[in-house]
């Protein structure tokens, strides 16, 4: 009886740990803001975004630089091709509201002359990743990309992005400025 039971207790947990990849949720994959101004900041330029997008589909992206251990900047920004997310690698999302935000640590970007090229960074999203959040985000750009094999070119949407500087995570600036995360970063 005792043996009995200890095979069902192993095929029970074999089987509960077993990783079907059509039953996963992707929820987990999710990291959680703690910065409650971050996140109203960010909630902010998405409905600044929506009120110019007409319609076009994009992705958040905030870039992030620790400038010393009580200065921390932030980029916020947004990708509206699918051209653009297949060369602007992330290194995690976030949730917030009901909205997927990437993040890029900027400590781990390499510059390079060659605007697509990503591999040179410390780190990178692997490209079946990077294909099912195109599919997620611009569905009718995967739909070319699968029929066609390339992306269509990006377009030309390019409002204002956000500069935040926090100080031992308090807001003291906030910039709406064209240009790329860079030029203050």
């Amino acid at each position: 009886m005792v043996r009995t039971f200890k095979i069902l207790l192993l095929v029970l947990l074999f089987t509960s740990c077993n990783s079907n990849k059509n039953h996963e949720n992707h929820e987990n994959y999710y990291l959680e803001i703690n910065n409650k101004e971050l996140t109203k900041q960010i909630i902010e330029y998405k409905h600044f975004i929506d009120s110019l997008s007409q319609g076009r589909s994009f992705v958040l992206t905030v870039y992030c630089l620790e400038i010393n251990d009580s200065v921390n900047k932030y980029v916020v920004s947004f990708i509206s091709s699918a051209f653009g997310l297949s060369n602007h690698s992330y290194h995690f999302k976030c949730k917030v509201e009901d909205f997927d935000v990437l993040f890029i640590m900027v400590s781990g970007l390499v510059n390079s002359p060659d605007y697509g090229k990503t591999d040179l960074n410390f780190f990178k999203v692997k490209q079946p990743v990077i294909l099912a959040d195109i599919k997620k985000y611009f569905p009718e750009e995967y739909k070319d990309f699968i029929k066609y094999g390339n992306f269509p070119p990006p377009d030309m949407f390019e409002p204002e992005i956000l500069h935040l500087t926090f100080v031992r995570d308090k807001l003291v600036k906030k910039i709406y400025r064209r240009g790329s995360f860079k030029d203050v970063i």
